[in-house]
């Protein structure tokens, strides 16, 4: 089982969009229905990888700004 090509095809995606994993940054992915996410942390020593899935419901986010950012507090 290879447990890290998850995380590998997610950093290779943050790469091919931001040129690179930029520490102290998080980096959110989800899927179209907004049941399931990820999100990709790089914490300037190495990269976490946090998943969640909801049975019910789903993940609600607000817009992005003009930059296309989301800041989180």
């Amino acid at each position: 089982m290879c447990i890290g090509r998850a995380t590998d095809t997610l950093l290779a995606r943050v790469v091919q969009i931001f040129g690179s994993a930029q520490p102290h940054h998080a980096y959110r992915f989800a899927n179209a229905r907004g049941s399931r996410m990820k999100v990709l942390v790089n914490d300037g020593f190495g990269l976490w990888l946090v998943a969640r899935r909801l049975h019910q419901g789903r993940f609600v986010w607000p817009a992005p700004t003009a930059e296309g950012r989301l800041v989180l507090s």
